[in-house]
């Protein structure tokens, strides 16, 4: 139920270019060589053919919010895949979602890489601008509408379903926090 509350509140953000988790998403392993992914890991090939490999929420944030790069770990071994989405693509998300998980931190193993993205502010402009740090207007919508219904307990209260949480966001008004806070030297 704790994920089911957190993958929720994460659909509330605008696609982002770059999502991060420990886990794969489930049936992540249909968009690329799976023959290689088993042959590197034969302790896989249960969980991929009992359609158990990864999370299905996990799944669901990818179809849902389509970024550009999806990067895991967890599974300790390198994995590439892309994913095509179907249907019209919606605001900034993108067509397709690349993946790549990476190997367990051992002599000889895949466990680093290093890739150049673009960042949105550079794909706008060629001239080099400074970085600055700021609060997510979204992030703090999300947070102040739903602080009420998180739970510092074991056992997590009642949460509001995706169209009350959305609602609940729109009054908490994401235009409320617009002011960057600059980076310190």
């Amino acid at each position: 139920m704790i994920f089911s509350n957190s993958a929720c509140i994460i659909t509330q953000l605008p696609s982002p270019d770059i999502f991060l988790s420990h886990d794969w998403p489930n049936r992540i392993e249909r968009h690329g060589d799976v023959q290689t992914l088993v042959a590197r890991n034969t302790h896989l090939k249960f969980d991929i053919d009992a359609g158990t490999l990864g999370s299905p929420p996990l799944w669901g944030l990818l179809s849902h919010l389509r970024p550009q790069w999806w990067l895991s770990g967890h599974m300790r071994t390198r994995f590439e895949a892309t994913v095509k989405h179907d249907g019209p693509i919606k605001d900034e998300r993108s067509p397709a979602t690349k993946f790549l998980a990476l190997d367990k931190c051992l002599p000889n193993r895949q466990f680093l890489e290093v890739l150049e993205i673009a960042t949105p502010s550079q794909a706008k402009s060629s001239t080099r601008t400074t970085p600055t740090i700021s609060f997510d207007p979204h992030w703090l919508a999300i947070t102040r509408a739903l602080h009420p219904y998180l739970s510092r307990k074991k056992e997590q209260g009642h949460f509001p379903d995706e169209e009350q949480v959305r609602a609940l966001v729109a009054r908490a008004g994401v235009g409320a926090y617009t002011r960057p806070t600059q980076a310190r030297p």
